[in-house]
C-alpha cells in the first residue's frame, strides 16, 4: 500500500512529464531509513503505477487534475 504525498507537472512539453512522490507504507516498514519515493514519468506510465498499486480511478483523477492547474 502506499501514501501519496503529492503529484506535479514536472516540464511544460507537448507530453508533460509529471513527479510522484509517495511513501510506500510496507517499505517503510521493513525498511530502516526509508522515507519516500519519487518518480517522474508521464501520465499514462503513472497512472499505471498507481493503479497497480491500489489507488482508486476518482483519486487518480483528482491528483493529476490538481497537477495540470
Amino acid at each position: 500500500m502506499i501514501q501519496i504525498i503529492g503529484v506535479r507537472k514536472a516540464d511544460q512539453e507537448e507530453m508533460p512529464h509529471f513527479e510522484l512522490i509517495y511513501v510506500d507504507l510496507d517499505k517503510k516498514e521493513k525498511e530502516k531509513g526509508y522515507f519516500q519515493t519519487t518518480k517522474y514519468g508521464t501520465e499514462t506510465e503513472l497512472r499505471r503505477l498507481l493503479k497497480d498499486s491500489g489507488v482508486p480511478d476518482a483519486d487518480i483523477d483528482k491528483f493529476f487534475r490538481n497537477a495540470i492547474r
